[in-house]
């Protein structure tokens, strides 16, 4: 367990599953948007199991160095997300304010590796990020608000 604080704001998620390179490329624009609002933040990854229990596990410190070779490649999610059902990878700063979050996996075949995210922001940043990330990209995102979204998934 974990000082995990819940995010607020707006979510932001995957309408569809993405093919691992397209998230790939969204993760990493995903964190070159938060990079620029504060490049020497210091955050925690997590393993998220908000989908079983709610639970965040601490699995120590990063940085935007080693947050971009988590997700560089589809190659790279792979080995950073865990392995359990339904498990997420999260990333959000040690005192709150966003919270991303991501899973990618093998389809039911085993040919094509496919994923999905989300992100919380609070709302003085929802204008900027649709701007800087969801435009550019031309992804499919809902967004939600972020107390209506977590107890959504919580099962």
């Amino acid at each position: 367990m974990t000082g995990f604080i819940k995010p607020k704001g707006t979510n932001f998620r995957c309408a569809d599953e993405l093919p691992a390179s397209d998230l790939s490329k969204a993760l990493c624009r995903i964190t070159s948007f938060l990079q620029s609002l504060e490049p020497h933040e210091k955050f925690e990854r997590y393993d998220d199991w908000w989908e079983h229990d709610g639970l965040h596990f601490d699995r120590g410190p990063v940085d935007y160095n080693q947050l971009f070779l988590m997700i560089n490649s589809p190659r790279a999610l792979l080995e950073t997300v865990p392995g359990d059902d339904h498990v997420f990878a999260g990333v959000a700063p040690v005192v709150g304010g966003w919270y991303l979050r991501f899973r990618v996996e093998w389809d039911d075949k085993g040919f094509d590796l496919r994923g999905w995210f989300d992100i919380t922001l609070p709302e003085s940043l929802v204008q900027q990020f649709q701007m800087q990330v969801v435009r550019p990209l031309s992804l499919d995102l809902l967004s939600r608000d972020a107390d209506s979204y977590y107890e959504s998934i919580m099962v």
